[in-house]
């Protein structure tokens, strides 16, 4: 009930100032078709945020970098989209004593369908409801106190992920926040599972060609 809450009302909203933006079409320039180059910062969310196990440790804001490329379906209203993202964030391993941690990587690939209406003359909005695969691959948490060492690692979590993303174009340049969903993974250390809601908030500008 909340996951259709949560892609329905942006979808409502989103035809609302479609509709509500009585300008010609002449805002929507090209065909639709266009190479879009991303970065920004990451923020985790939910439990995520919260870390719920101190062996798995609480990540911490990150950057984000990606290419995604667009073919129309319907004009430059309605498109396709492909995304390849990746993710870079740190932890806070949570742990007493000295470790040093290495940055997680996120590395995602998205399709699904692009909408996209005039807000002002020189401004569009769009939204992207795309769905995809996401590789997790978390980072080394070594310990170096006290005269003795280790290292800990869990294993690479492939899972199927979800993204939303809203935002606004002005030509070329694109500015978006995004959720990245990529539901409850398990992972594992040295056969210990653990089971950990996982979402990301994007914040992004982008360039399209």
């Amino acid at each position: 009930m909340r996951r259709g809450m949560f892609i329905a009302l942006p979808l409502l909203l989103f035809l609302h100032c479609g509709t509500a933006a009585q300008q010609p079409d002449s805002s929507l320039r090209g065909d639709g078709r266009f190479l879009r180059l991303l970065a920004g910062g990451s923020i985790p969310a939910g439990r995520f945020q919260q870390g719920g196990d101190l062996q798995l440790g609480i990540p911490e804001p990150g950057f984000v970098v990606g290419v995604e490329y667009t073919l129309p379906i319907s004009g430059a209203r309605v498109g396709w989209s492909t995304s390849l993202q990746y993710t870079f964030f740190d932890t806070d391993p949570g742990l007493e004593g000295k470790f040093d941690t290495q940055y997680w990587l996120i590395r995602s690939l998205h399709t699904g369908l692009r909408l996209c209406g005039p807000v002002d003359w020189d401004i569009d909005m769009y939204l992207q409801l795309m769905a995809g695969w996401t590789g997790i691959y978390p980072g080394k948490a070594r310990y170096t106190g006290f005269g003795r060492g280790g290292t800990r690692r869990f294993d690479y979590v492939g899972t199927p992920s979800l993204r939303l993303e809203a935002g606004f174009i002005a030509r070329p340049f694109t500015l978006g926040v995004s959720v990245f969903d990529c539901g409850t993974p398990t992972f594992t250390y040295h056969y210990v599972e653990i089971e950990h809601r996982t979402v990301l908030v994007l914040v992004m500008l982008g360039v399209m060609f």
